[in-house]
């Protein structure tokens, strides 16, 4: 964690911390959720992501319990214009299998919610890598067709979140 230019960022911080602190639930068993993370000139995620690595986000970690919505987010280009538009998927694409272990903190993740957040923090050790081919994915913006079938990196980690809200 490097020191920021954002004069907002303390303000941010304290505001995520009381959201972990007044929405957060504590997880009753083990969970497993998916987070999508698409190859780009600034991160090489299927090379980078090597079984015995561990790496930090420093902000909130959005997820999701599904595979397929995952696996859909890889179809989607994210562009300058706030809009998501088709995307062919890259081999170096990466689906993040994330084991979150029981008691930990997060916010969400009960059935009416798709979306499941990790807090600012959270380590992830990457337990696994490999090459995978799905004949479908679920589309998360419906509007968009996704080119079928794909194939993407699929990359389990073993989440290690920060004390505060480990379990």
């Amino acid at each position: 964690r490097g020191k920021t230019k954002n004069p907002e960022e303390p303000r941010l911080r304290k505001a995520v911390a009381a959201m972990f602190k007044n929405m957060g639930r504590q997880t009753k068993h083990p969970m497993t959720l998916y987070r999508a993370l698409r190859d780009d000139k600034d991160h090489d995620w299927a090379n980078t992501l090597t079984p015995g690595t561990t790496f930090e986000e420093d902000g909130i970690v959005s997820t999701t319990a599904y595979k397929r919505f995952a696996q859909g987010w890889l179809g989607l280009d994210g562009t300058s214009d706030g809009e998501e538009h088709p995307k062919t998927v890259e081999v170096d694409d990466v689906v993040l299998e994330i084991h979150v272990p029981k008691g930990s903190t997060i916010v969400g993740g009960v059935q009416q919610f798709i979306e499941t957040m990790l807090p600012p923090g959270t380590k992830f050790k990457i337990t696994g890598s490999r090459r995978v081919k799905t004949p479908n994915a679920a589309n998360p913006l419906g509007r968009i067709r996704i080119k079928s079938p794909i194939v993407y990196t699929h990359v389990t980690a073993e989440a290690i979140l920060p004390p505060e809200y480990a379990g």
